[in-house]
């Protein structure tokens, strides 16, 4: 009997699956709240997003520990065949020659590159994108945006920030390397020490897709040296093994596999849709994306809001990232705890149920004709990835809807119609209607108005797979076909059970 482990280093939490494939059954699913955010609250103000990379590792460390000990998994972890690793992608870390960080996680959601550059009327984003040019979109897939890897690379280059002979990773590299214990160095193998594959890479921003490496002519734009990115290996390959020191922390067998980490957007999609060609997947973190599967590698895509990104088995998922999630619904909430302090002088506990019981009441109120109509709500209380100036918006507020059950019916109304505008935005790109609409991720998972309003929204049978942190449990996935327990990827879909 063989039993995976997979980990998903989330912006809000850190979550990890123990997944046995004998009886294709998941033992036990433990998270931890990531209180890494350092980001000192002048720097908030302008808009950065730094977190400690270090004690998200410990963090991670302490919730594989949490996992093995669990005791589902403790009388037989010695069956523990493989750990995959996936987590927020985007983001990095800055390490000096042996592979020690030098600077926080500066995560995606760091808008630092929308500082205007001293003496100037545009911002290091935009004159990136000026180098780049107009083509970069196709070859890339996706337009530079802020927090990506490249985009923060480039601003710090340009401010003297970036010392020499230091290296970027991705958060979940970083990881990969602390738990096998790479004692590679810079200096003494013209190997990188960090490994990334093709699903981190791409959301750096100058991935080549043709060519899959690293755009060169981009870098040269840009003014940027390859040996600061993370070396390419193939997807579902291992990377090394858990080091006797990380074995003994956290309980597992010394040299159990540790496979290159993979994208959290690519490894939720693997965890919670069956049939790859006939589904589409929303996602709801603490950002959103909605996401279907192409084997159309040629795709030219006319709308910037859609991004190409790679995905398993020589396919693509076709993305419209950036949308509204549960950073959303976080502010929501926070807006009426504020209220109740600053008018009541009261601090209550969670609303958020509260909030979710107001918008149903509210919805069977109006389908019933005995309340008024909700208004209309946009709620891009952050903007979006290609409109990071949008506001929120209302409209059609009226006394006789000015309530927290309508205002939370409309808010919820408007984060569906945003994944639904995404929607459409794919299937523009020639691609052919789906037939089933899966939903993914906490933020989905929590919120039932979301999910019925969703199915009623894309006219389709939704499904939500059975086992929760489905990210997490793509990685294990993943890490099962590098190890050879799961004979192919095409294999995965049987393992994917769901509530209804």
């Amino acid at each position: 009997m063989a039993i995976l482990v997979g980990i998903d280093l989330g912006t809000t939490s850190i979550s990890a699956v123990a997944f046995c494939l004998e009886n294709k059954r998941r033992l036990a699913t433990v998270h931890q709240a990531n209180h890494t955010n350092i980001t000192a609250k002048a720097d908030q103000l302008r808009g950065y997003s730094e977190w400690d990379a270090d004690k998200i590792v410990a963090t991670g460390l302490a919730t594989l520990k949490q996992l093995v000990d669990d005791p589902a998994v403790s009388s037989q972890k010695q069956k523990i065949v493989a750990l995959g690793v996936t987590g927020q992608q985007h983001g990095m870390v800055l390490t000096d020659h042996r592979g020690e960080a030098i600077s926080p996680l500066i995560n995606w959601q760091d808008r630092r590159s929308e500082q205007l550059i001293p003496g100037e009327k545009f911002s290091y984003r935009d004159q990136a994108l000026e180098l780049l040019g107009e083509s970069a979109f196709q070859t890339h897939g996706c337009s530079l945006a802020s927090g990506f890897m490249v985009t923060t690379l480039f601003t710090l280059g340009n401010q003297g920030q970036i010392p020499d002979h230091s290296m970027a990773c991705f958060i979940m590299d970083y990881f990969v390397h602390k738990l096998i214990n790479s004692t590679k160095s810079m200096d003494a193998d013209k190997e990188r020490i960090f490994q990334t594959d093709a699903t981190c890479a791409a959301s750096a921003g100058i991935w080549n897709l043709e060519q899959q490496c690293w755009d060169k002519e981009a870098l040269r734009r840009l003014n940027l040296r390859e040996s600061l990115l993370p070396q390419i290996c193939p997807s579902a390959t291992i990377a090394g093994h858990v080091s006797t020191a990380i074995a003994k922390e956290i309980g597992i067998s010394i040299g159990t596999p540790v496979t290159i980490p993979c994208g959290d957007n690519q490894a939720s999609f693997l965890g919670s849709v069956s049939n790859w060609t006939e589904g589409v997947l929303v996602n709801i973190g603490t950002g959103g994306q909605i996401s279907v599967n192409t084997n159309r590698l040629n795709t030219k895509v006319g709308n910037k809001i859609v991004e190409r990104r790679p995905f398993f088995d020589n396919t693509q998922l076709l993305v419209c990232a950036g949308l509204t999630g549960g950073r959303v619904l976080a502010d929501w909430e926070r807006f009426f705890h504020e209220i109740g302090e600053q008018l009541f002088g009261q601090s209550s506990g969670p609303l958020f149920e509260r909030l979710l019981q107001l918008g149903e009441d509210t919805y069977r109120g109006i389908e019933s004709g005995k309340l008024s109509e909700e208004p209309i709500f946009l709620p891009y209380f952050h903007g979006t990835r290609h409109q990071p100036d949008r506001q929120a918006e209302i409209r059609n507020l009226r006394g006789g809807n000015l309530t927290p059950g309508h205002l939370t019916l409309a808010l919820i109304q408007g984060m569906v119609s945003s994944f639904q505008e995404g929607y459409e935005a794919l299937l523009a790109t020639g691609e052919v209607p789906r037939n089933r609409l899966y939903a993914s991720g906490n933020g989905a998972r929590s919120n039932r108005l979301f999910t019925k309003l969703a199915a009623q929204k894309f006219a389709l049978p939704l499904q939500i797979p059975a086992a929760s942190e489905e990210a997490a449990f793509g990685a294990a996935l993943c890490s099962g076909v590098a190890c050879k327990a799961i004979p192919s990827f095409s294999a995965v879909s049987h393992l994917i059970e769901y509530e209804f």
